[in-house]
């Protein structure tokens, strides 16, 4: 009996619905919107930035997304550009396009700027509903002098 009511409680407890912040696709739509985060960098900078503000842009009829997120004081910028047959869904590399990851500074700061185009993977789980998401990886920037922690930051699109 009381092997039965612990069996019981822990399918219950683990059936429970939980939040899930990842831009993967759920079952029965789009995905669910990723948090802010923060990028630590250490090497030739060491910053520790706030990401809260995601935002991208492809022009109609282009073949070119550029996703970035800002910080709330708006003094930095993390971003996306898969600057070449961007056609939806599908994984996006450096190896064979033009994808790059940069993370600069905004107007009124030291005008600093990272990037890079070596080793740089994008992939879009969701490209439907005026809405494209997914997420990219990159672990350094300005050849190897920049290293990203975490490695891995969400693609949001809502404003296409």
């Amino acid at each position: 009996m009381v092997f039965l009511l612990t069996l019981t409680a822990c399918i219950r407890e683990s059936s429970k619905d939980s939040s899930d912040s990842s831009t993967e696709p759920l079952e029965e739509g789009p995905p669910n919107a990723p948090g802010p985060f923060v990028l630590e960098t250490s090497g030739e900078e060491i910053l520790s930035l706030s990401f809260s503000e995601p935002a991208c842009s492809s022009p109609d009829g282009s073949t070119q997304l550029r996703g970035f997120w800002r910080d709330s004081s708006h003094s930095f910028v993390l971003g996306i550009d898969i600057m070449e047959q961007y056609e939806g869904v599908g994984t996006y590399t450096s190896d064979n396009l033009t994808v790059r990851a940069r993370l600069q500074e905004e107007a009124g700061g030291q005008a600093r700027y990272f990037a890079t185009s070596e080793g740089v993977e994008a992939t879009i789980s969701w490209a439907e509903d005026d809405l494209v998401a997914g997420t990219f990886q990159v672990s350094t920037m300005s050849e190897g002098g920049l290293i990203l922690s975490p490695t891995s930051f969400p693609i949001w699109c809502t404003d296409l």
